[in-house]
C-alpha cells in the first residue's frame, strides 16, 4: 500500500512510525552547552585577532620610533661635523666649546642607534656598513687630521669639502635605512640596491 493508504488504514502504526523517525529535540542542558561553547569559540577568535593586531601595531610603532631616533641622531651628527668644519675654516676650532668633542659625542650616539637597528634586524648588512663608514675614513678619528699643516682658509677648504661630502653621503645612506624601517615592504628594493649582500629580509 502507498503512503496515503497506510495512514488511512493503520493510523496507529503510521503515527508511531512518524514519531520514531522525527528528529529528537535537544535537551535544554545540551542547548546551553552548545551555546557556551559557541560563545567561547567566538571569544577565542576575538582574543587572537586582538593580540595579532596589537602585536602588529606595536611592531610598526617600534620601527617608526627606531627610524625617528636614527634620523635624529644622523642629522645631529651632520650638524656637528659641519660646525667643526666651519670652525676649522675660521681657524677657531681650539677656542670656546670644543666642536670636536661635540662631533665625538654625536658620532657615539649615531653608532649606538645603528647598533640598535642591527640588533632588531640581524640579517641587514646596512647597519654594520654604516658604522664602518662612521668610525673609519674621514669621519672617524681622521677627522682631526690634515688641518694643521694648512695655514690659510683656502688651503683648508678641500679638507672641509672632503669631510662634508663624506658626512652628507653617510646621511643619505642612513635615510635609506630610515625609510626601510618606516615602510619595509615598499622600500625593500631600495635597501637591497644600496646595501646589496643580505641587506634586507
Amino acid at each position: 500500500m502507498n503512503f496515503d493508504e497506510w495512514r488511512d488504514r493503520k493510523p496507529g502504526e503510521f503515527t508511531r512510525a512518524c514519531e520514531a523517525v522525527a528528529p529528537v529535540a535537544p535537551s535544554p542542558l545540551l542547548t546551553q552547552v552548545i551555546s557556551v561553547l559557541s560563545s567561547l569559540g567566538l571569544l577565542a577568535v576575538g582574543v587572537v585577532a586582538t593580540w595579532t593586531t596589537t602585536t602588529w601595531r606595536d611592531g610598526i610603532n617600534r620601527r617608526k620610533q627606531q627610524a625617528e631616533a636614527l634620523h635624529k641622531a644622523s642629522r645631529a651628527f651632520v650638524g656637528a661635523v659641519r660646525d667643526y668644519c666651519d670652525a676649522r675654516l675660521r681657524g677657531t676650532a681650539d677656542h670656546g666649546p670644543p666642536p670636536l668633542q661635540d662631533v665625538r659625542h654625536k658620532r657615539d650616539d649615531l653608532a649606538a642607534q645603528l647598533v640598535r637597528v642591527e640588533a632588531a634586524r640581524p640579517k641587514w648588512t646596512a647597519p654594520a656598513a654604516l658604522r664602518a663608514e662612521l668610525i673609519g675614513g674621514p669621519l672617524g678619528d681622521d677627522i682631526e687630521t690634515k688641518w694643521e699643516i694648512e695655514r690659510s682658509r683656502e688651503e683648508r677648504r678641500p679638507r672641509a669639502d672632503e669631510v662634508n661630502k663624506a658626512v652628507n653621503e653617510l646621511d643619505r645612506r642612513i635615510d635609506v635605512v630610515v625609510r626601510a624601517l618606516e615602510s619595509p615592504g615598499r622600500t625593500r628594493r631600495e635597501l637591497l640596491r644600496e646595501f646589496p649582500v643580505g641587506a634586507a629580509s
